[in-house]
């Protein structure tokens, strides 16, 4: 056996477990490790600690019963290992920053942590298949909202701020005229190295200037264009996260330069389609 078959077991006993207490030293001695080496290994094969796993597991199989009927909304925190409804609307809160009513009353997206299966990442990271169009893009002018963050912290910022930003209806108010159903919204990520400072952008895209906004001028040009592949609205966010991370592989053996400026996302949130478009803009590199 290697760490992969070591720490899978260990995630099969968390799964079958969610609904009662789990000790650190139950999963260590499942995995055959000691206390400290399962800890060390558990993230470092998972990218998370055992504890935030637990936890995280905990709140997305809530998250996905009380979009089910709503008589879950006060009895799932319980069934799935909550010792309180209000340790789990804390908890909840401080995951995605909105509240469980506001998350089924906008049926949002949400980065929901589903059960990791160590086979399929391995799998995953030797198959990749995306494969992106090039295409020719005219100047888009932008009008939104600033989010600061932190290299840190920025993959867990993000989807809190989309979560916020969907639940609030910012994007109706940007555009209150235009259809939500065909209303595309962009996220942007800015980024000074020197400074060090990340900050993420939300808006639309729009012909006139919106009061009060943050303006970006997307310009025209040479861009890869990447389709996440399809997904839910369970494991949306998660799949976007995959694709960044194939995409920086990708560039590692293509025939096309990433060029500095903006990378940006573009997604309806109510089409449901649940496959965003992620623009990079590049260059062919000549050849010697």
């Amino acid at each position: 056996m290697n760490y992969i078959d070591h720490i899978q077991m260990a995630i099969e006993y968390i799964e079958n477990n969610l609904r009662n207490d789990i000790s650190l030293s139950n999963c260590a001695k499942i995995a055959g490790y000691s206390d400290y080496h399962f800890l060390r290994i558990f993230k470092e094969a998972t990218g998370i600690t055992p504890g935030k796993y637990i936890k995280r597991r905990r709140i997305s199989e809530v998250a996905k019963l009380i979009m089910k009927d709503d008589s879950y909304m006060f009895k799932a925190a319980y069934e799935v290992g909550f010792n309180s409804y209000e340790n789990f609307l804390r908890a909840f809160k401080t995951e995605h920053q909105v509240t469980p009513n506001e998350y089924k009353l906008n049926d949002n997206s949400l980065l929901l942590y589903n059960k990791i299966d160590l086979y399929n990442l391995r799998d995953e990271r030797n198959n990749p298949s995306l494969i992106p169009e090039i295409v020719q893009l005219p100047s888009i002018e932008l009008y939104g909202h600033l989010h600061k963050s932190s290299f840190k912290t920025s993959l867990q910022d993000i989807p809190k701020f989309w979560n916020r930003y969907n639940c609030n209806k910012l994007g109706e108010k940007l555009h209150p005229n235009e259809d939500n159903t065909k209303r595309y919204d962009y996220g942007i990520a800015i980024i000074d190295h020197e400074k060090k400072s990340f900050e993420y952008f939300i808006g639309v895209k729009s012909l006139k200037n919106i009061p009060n906004t943050h303006h970006i001028t997307i310009p025209a040009g040479t861009y890869a264009s990447f389709m996440t592949p399809t997904a839910d609205s369970f494991t949306f966010v998660d799949t976007i996260h995959k694709t960044w991370k194939y995409i920086n592989e990708w560039f590692k053996t293509s025939e096309y330069i990433r060029l500095k400026g903006y990378e940006f996302e573009r997604y309806c949130e109510k089409s449901r389609t649940y496959s965003e478009e992620i623009l990079i803009p590049v260059k062919k590199a000549q050849r010697a």
